[in-house]
């Protein structure tokens, strides 16, 4: 039968437009339609709301994890026998570290926020993903904590045993590592797919360090049983003593002895004077480089002017040619040792007296280089006076073997010495000169180096009052830099002294200062000028360019001279090298202070910053520039509808209003994004 007839009632079907009904069904019409999209859109903004504040909630947690990510890789990759020392111990250290990596584990699987998000699309595989890198990260900080307990029994022993404990410490150091070397490779990092950049990066980058964790952990085994087998001995070492009274590129070596190490041990003998050491002409063969440099100074016949050079390594295969044909005979390497050093190892291991006179970690150096110059004012005197220094040297490694020494206080200081370069050491066996360059302790330059040394050729001792000042400029220029150095060495008025610190040569009058200076350059130095007094020196010395002059500094006076150099722009640091003068040189360098106490590296220019992926840069910009266009155009239709009162233009302005403002709070969650990953990456 036919279909009834369709009543209206007022109302239009949905399929019918609104042009075709009453003016007031229409507006009704538009009224529910407006209702339906202004409600639409506030359940989205409520859940973009809902989901920005998770985004941010997870953010906070994700900062977190990263802050103790980062402080406990940081402890890590920091720790050195310094650090170990003030941390109160090695287990007190790892222990930190440990806790650190822990707690980010723990944070990444137990937050409710990142769990929330780990149920969304996409979301989910870096939710687990961060969980895997902490994962990898607590296991490798446990692995480390059960290393550094096991090191540490082996250093309490060494508190209460004799110096043979030092060699089984040695040995318990290389068995640990081999087994941590053991359980890192077979720490598994999991691979998942998908994750976004910043998360892959750190996913390869933790699997990059844990590889050359591996090799370093067997790199340091390999060199803890060298050290077991050089403490064990038997080894002779040369020890040459420095005078810092007396400058050269270290102190003046006036001093000899032999170091003989033993069962963890080392056993010094008498130290000899100059007069005792020195070779007759024409002495061992030395480079062309140094016999260009040095050569007025005969550094192939003794040991004071063999450290004419701050290259260590060819100081002391020159002193070990040296040693061969004199009195101290065939020795396995060399040590030395200046003032500065026995002073800095008094504070460790307690002052000793000698002849009635308590030495300790204040006065040592003091008495040693100045008061003993004066007392003993004479070259007459000068035998006694010598026979004094090398007394204390030899009590006071005496006392290093038979008084308990902190292990790690005392490796902490020998690395300080090591990196200032009051302390120095080489061997001739290629494994040992391999663990002491390892531990900074070779004292070899860079062909970056820098090193200005005022080098006392008036045979005075009045280094201990000469201080040196070096005031520079860098300038740009299209090809290279240009270096201008100032150099400025006083001769000071009123102080104390004897004839003996006023002591004369040929290149200085008695009160004068005679001065080699020589100025260290990196290698590609070019363009090297000096014009008053005029270079007398340009060679090469291991690494490095050298330029050198000499000066005669009267008493009250001084002398700035200058030297200037051009560097590639290539060549964007240099390598400040410690000169171990008792009071360190000051550098200002375009307004920047630099002391040279300790190595540095001077930046010449800043460096180019990484680049960067853009991706999520480019979304949240492009969501941005949308957010605002909506924003502002919405907002002015809007203002002037509320102007003619057309209510449904208004109601429809402000939903578009708020979708710009939707739009805004999007992108300002995908650039924070952006930036977070970007710094965990």
């Amino acid at each position: 039968s036919p279909s009834p007839p369709v009543r209206s009632c007022g109302h239009a079907r949905p399929s019918e437009p609104l042009s075709r009904l009453t003016p007031a069904a229409s507006r009704h019409a538009e009224l529910f339609q407006g209702d339906r999209r202004s409600r639409v859109v506030k359940a989205l903004w409520v859940l973009a709301t809902l989901v920005i504040g998770l985004l941010a909630l997870a953010a906070i947690d994700l900062l977190r994890i990263r802050a103790d990510l980062s402080r406990g890789q940081a402890s890590l990759r920091a720790l050195d026998f310094n650090t170990v020392d003030e941390g109160g111990g090695i287990v007190r250290v790892a222990t930190d570290a440990s806790s650190q990596l822990d707690r980010a584990a723990d944070r990444a699987s137990r937050s409710p926020w990142l769990d929330a998000l780990s149920y969304l699309p996409a979301l989910g595989n870096q939710v687990h993903g961060v969980r895997d890198l902490t994962n990898v990260a607590a296991q490798a900080g446990d692995q480390g904590l059960a290393a550094a307990t096991k090191v540490q029994a082996a250093l309490d022993r060494t508190g209460t045993g004799g110096p043979g404990e030092r060699v089984g410490l040695a040995a318990t150091v290389a068995t640990t590592l081999e087994e941590l070397r053991g359980a890192i490779d077979a720490i598994h990092v999991p691979d998942r797919d998908g994750l976004v950049g910043p998360l892959a990066s750190a996913r390869r980058q933790l699997v990059d360090r844990l590889a050359k964790a591996s090799r370093e952990l067997g790199d340091g085994a390999r060199r803890a049983h060298v050290l077991e087998t050089f403490l064990a001995g038997p080894r002779r070492f040369l020890i040459l003593g420095g005078n810092n009274a007396e400058m050269r590129a270290f102190g003046i070596t006036t001093t000899a002895g032999v170091a003989a190490i033993k069962d963890g041990s080392m056993e010094v003998s008498d130290f000899l004077g100059a007069d005792k050491t020195i070779l007759p002409p024409p002495g061992v063969p030395v480079s062309d480089d140094w016999f260009t440099l040095y050569q007025f100074l005969d550094p192939g016949r003794q040991y004071s002017t063999d450290v004419m050079s701050p290259n260590f390594p060819e100081v002391a295969r020159v002193a070990a040619s040296i040693s061969d044909q004199n009195a101290i005979g065939p020795v396995d390497g060399v040590i030395f040792a200046d003032t500065v050093a026995l002073q800095s190892l008094l504070q460790i291991i307690g002052p000793v007296t000698v002849d009635g006179v308590t030495y300790d970690g204040d006065n040592a150096a003091r008495i040693l280089i100045n008061e003993n110059y004066i007392k003993y004012g004479t070259a007459e005197d000068a035998p006694a006076r010598r026979d004094q220094q090398s007394v204390v040297a030899k009590t006071l490694f005496k006392a290093m073997n038979e008084r308990h020494v902190p292990i790690l206080k005392l490796a902490s200081r020998l690395q300080l010495l090591a990196q200032s370069r009051h302390l120095l050491i080489a061997s001739k066996d290629a494994g040992e000169n391999e663990l002491f360059h390892a531990a900074g302790a070779t004292g070899e330059l860079t062909p970056d180096s820098l090193l200005v040394a005022s080098e006392n050729i008036g045979a005075s001792k009045l280094d201990f009052y000469v201080p040196v000042t070096v005031d520079g400029s860098v300038e740009l220029f299209t090809d290279h830099r240009r270096i201008n150095l100032d150099i400025s060495i006083t001769n000071p008025a009123g102080v104390a002294t004897s004839p003996y610190i006023d002591f004369s040569s040929p290149y200085a009058n008695p009160t004068e200062y005679g001065s080699f200076l020589l100025v260290y350059m990196p290698q590609s130095a070019f363009d090297v000028q000096n014009p008053v007094p005029g270079l007398t020196r340009l060679a090469r010395d291991g690494p490095v360019s050298v330029a050198g002059m000499v000066l005669r500094i009267p008493r009250g006076q001084t002398q700035v001279t200058r030297l200037s150099f051009s560097l590639p722009l290539s060549v964007d640091a240099m390598d400040l090298v410690p000169s171990t003068r008792l009071s360190p040189i000051i550098y200002r360098l375009n307004g920047h202070v630099f002391s040279d106490q300790l190595p540095n590296r001077i930046l010449l220019a800043p460096l180019t910053p990484p680049k960067q992926p853009t991706g999520w840069l480019f979304v949240g910009m492009v969501l941005l520039g949308l957010g605002i266009v909506a924003t502002g155009g919405a907002a002015a239709t809007r203002a002037e509808a509320r102007a003619t009162n057309e209510l449904i233009a208004a109601k429809r302005a402000t939903i578009d209003v708020r979708t710009g403002e939707l739009l805004l709070a999007l992108s300002a969650a995908m650039l924070l994004a952006y930036a977070y990953f970007q710094h965990i990456a």
